[in-house]
């Protein structure tokens, strides 16, 4: 056993990260996305005998829901406003190394994980997207899409605007559609109010979330990054018009 595998063995074990079913990472024979979901591909193979074929057929369309927006803009109430009133979407747990928030629950709003353990996983392709915010590691796994796929829902993914840099590298096909809608602050002004009225950190991790978001908005509001830009300038307002993106974009 080398001893890298060795040393990621240890970092499970020691960890209280529950990793989903068998598909673990540190089996998984590395293959690009492209290689994985192009035509001509029979499969992908674990170690164990397991394949990606059991988890999502390569003919299968991931048509995954991505949703971006600053801290603060208050996307989460968004999407669970959303969830609840839907059934043909399914929400996409994502990884982190920040400490949980008041009220957060390990599993249910992040997979919250160590950041030698995160790393860990970073090398082994378990992620189709990740990116250090705010001095934390974020990543969304190919497990978490595989899930609700196979709950026969489309899957939707919450990430930051590094992570949508990220999916728009990998090339658009029948197998890979992602729609992407941006949730917008009525203003920066507007949002750092809001951010101060959390009153959940300190003032220099403030001023860190403040000047990153200032960039994602810019980058949100660039024409042709997203499909869509909902503003949250009333809530209700907001959700109605979140619905009404999604519908369009799915033909629903």
């Amino acid at each position: 056993m080398s001893m890298k595998l060795l040393l990621a063995l240890l970092l499970l074990q020691s960890s209280s990260f529950e990793m989903t079913r068998a598909f673990s990472p540190l089996t998984l024979v590395r293959k690009s996305f492209a290689q994985i979901f192009q035509p001509s591909l029979s499969i992908a193979t674990l170690h164990d005998g397991v394949n990606l074929l059991d988890q999502v057929s390569v003919s299968t369309t991931l048509d995954p829901l991505v949703v971006c927006g600053p801290s603060g803009v208050g996307k989460g109430t968004i999407i669970g406003r959303f969830l609840s009133e839907t059934n043909a979407f399914g929400f996409s747990v994502s990884h982190t190394t920040r400490d949980p928030r008041p009220g957060e629950i390990n599993g249910i709003h992040y997979h919250f994980t160590s950041k030698p353990l995160m790393e860990s996983l970073l090398g082994q392709d378990y992620f189709l997207e990740s990116a250090e915010v705010h001095g934390n590691i974020y990543g969304t796994s190919w497990q978490a899409l595989y899930d609700v796929q196979k709950a026969g829902k489309k899957c939707l993914l919450d990430i930051d605007v590094q992570g949508v840099q990220r999916l728009k590298t990998i090339p658009s096909r029948e197998s890979w559609r992602p729609r992407y809608i941006f949730i917008a602050p009525p203003s920066p002004e507007i949002l750092e109010s809001r951010l101060r009225g959390r009153a959940t950190e300190n003032e220099e991790s403030l001023q860190r979330r403040i000047s990153n978001a200032r960039d994602e908005i810019e980058y949100g509001l660039e024409a042709g990054n997203f499909d869509a830009i909902v503003y949250n300038d009333d809530l209700e307002n907001a959700i109605k018009d979140f619905r009404i993106a999604v519908h369009k974009l799915y033909e629903m």
